[in-house]
């Protein structure tokens, strides 16, 4: 009697157990098979529109030499000079005495983002 109790609950178990670990079916894709987010909603694509590469705009140029950016602020112990400003990036070249503070800044790129 408990030989075939072990069979009855192992073919209960293996008929009932593969149904406890198998997957959801997916769901239908619609448009056929293209675009497919959740629930066949189409998919997001999300993308930042760039400038053109390779065009260098004053005051950027694809090299600066410290001693030439030494030289252009000879004299003076606090000065900046920007060396990237595209609608991308803005980079800026902080030199300052001993003891000098640059206020920090963030230039977040808000349009970008909520455009």
């Amino acid at each position: 009697m408990r030989v075939r109790t072990t069979y009855l609950m192992a073919a209960v178990l293996g008929a009932f157990g593969l149904q406890l670990f198998a997957q959801d079916a997916q769901p239908a894709r619609g448009g056929g098979g293209r675009g497919g987010g959740r629930g066949g909603a189409p998919a997001q694509t999300w993308y930042v529109e760039k400038t053109k590469g390779g065009v260098y705009n004053p005051p950027m140029r694809p090299l600066w030499k410290l001693a030439d950016l030494k030289q252009m602020h000879a004299g003076q112990n606090n000065w900046q000079e920007p060396i990237i400003k595209d609608p991308e990036t803005e980079a800026t070249y902080s030199s300052g005495a001993p003891g000098f503070h640059f206020a920090e800044r963030l230039h977040p790129d808000t349009p970008t983002v909520f455009s």
